[in-house]
C-alpha cells in the first residue's frame, strides 16, 4: 500500500490499484494516518492520502534505499 502513495490518491483509487475492497484500504489507511505514516485530507467527499517523511523512510527502509535521502 504504502508503494502507491507516490502523490495524492483517494481511498477508492488505491483499492483500485490493489484490487481490494475501499472498507479494508480505509481501514489500513486509518492505522497508518494514526501512526503518522500519512496524512489525509479532504476534498469534498473524498480523501486524499499522502505519505509523510516517517513513510517515506519507512518505504525507502523496507525497500532497502537510502533513507535520508528519501526524506530530503
Amino acid at each position: 500500500m504504502l508503494r502507491q502513495l507516490g502523490g495524492p490518491l483517494t481511498t477508492a483509487g488505491i483499492a483500485d490499484r490493489l484490487g481490494l475492497a475501499p472498507s479494508t484500504v480505509s481501514e489500513h489507511l486509518s492505522v497508518l494516518a494514526d501512526a503518522d505514516v500519512v496524512t489525509r485530507h479532504r476534498v469534498g467527499r473524498s480523501v486524499y492520502y499522502q505519505l509523510t517523511d516517517t513513510g517515506r523512510a519507512l518505504l525507502a527502509l523496507l525497500s532497502g534505499e537510502d533513507v535520508l535521502r528519501a526524506v530530503s
